[in-house]
């Protein structure tokens, strides 16, 4: 326990408050409510957390492996907002009205690299392959992001238990996550080019645009703060 938590707890156990202080409060009303409550803004604050978590854990890991399953969790649920994020995108774009309700990374990233596609862009290139991969990986240890977050099924039947790299799971993380940035920014630059230049095209093909090309400057850039997430 921190040093801030104790503090706090301590007050509490010295006497124990006759009411309850509220901690959660509606604010649909409030200004900022329409950028916090979009995909984007979910995917980067879940994003943001792993990496606050990740740097100090790894630093002493394997001493912090017991925050293990709570790491994978936020992993696994941030590529699937990232995912998610960009798929929607896709789709207002497109029209696509394919329903995400589930949580199968795999299945995820098959509808947003054929939305790629339908929208006109080179998808078959090496990074994408190698992200693929990954998800491959993270969807044999966890296919439906239940096992970090259970020690059984809802039958009692038990999880097996898994290890973790946590170097490796943070690369991977990175990768999946600016990929699916990376892609979303491409349809957001292509369209105001193709609107700029006054032939904007729906399902234009852009012939010579490969998304390894496209992606180049999202895999240098640091993670986006939430006002360059949010609303979109």
């Amino acid at each position: 326990m921190g040093e801030k938590i104790e503090k706090l707890v301590d007050a509490e156990l010295n006497l124990i408050p006759a009411v309850v202080k509220p901690f959660l409060h509606k604010a649909d009303a409030d200004v900022e409510a329409k950028n916090f409550m979009t995909m984007g803004f979910m995917a980067y604050a879940y994003g943001k957390a792993f990496d606050e978590l990740a740097e100090p854990a790894l630093a002493e890991w394997p001493k912090r492996d017991f925050i293990t399953q709570p790491m994978v969790y936020l992993a696994r649920h941030s590529m699937e907002l990232h995912l998610k994020k960009t798929i929607k995108d896709y789709q207002d774009h497109l029209g696509d009205r394919t329903v995400t309700d589930h949580h199968s990374l795999l299945k995820l990233w098959n509808l947003m690299t054929k939305l790629i596609a339908d929208a006109g862009y080179v998808k078959d290139d090496v990074y994408a392959k190698y992200c693929v991969k990954l998800l491959n990986h993270v969807h044999d240890a966890d296919p439906d992001g239940e096992r970090y977050r259970y020690p059984h099924d809802t039958k009692g039947q038990p999880y097996g238990f898994t290890k973790v790299d946590l170097e490796g799971l943070v690369k991977a993380h990175w990768n999946v996550t600016t990929y699916a940035e990376g892609s979303a920014m491409m349809l957001a630059e292509l369209v105001l080019e193709d609107e700029s230049a006054g032939r904007f095209e729906m399902h234009g093909r852009r012939a010579g645009r490969r998304e390894d090309e496209l992606l180049a400057p999202a895999k240098a850039m640091p993670r986006r703060r939430p006002q360059d997430l949010a609303g979109r």
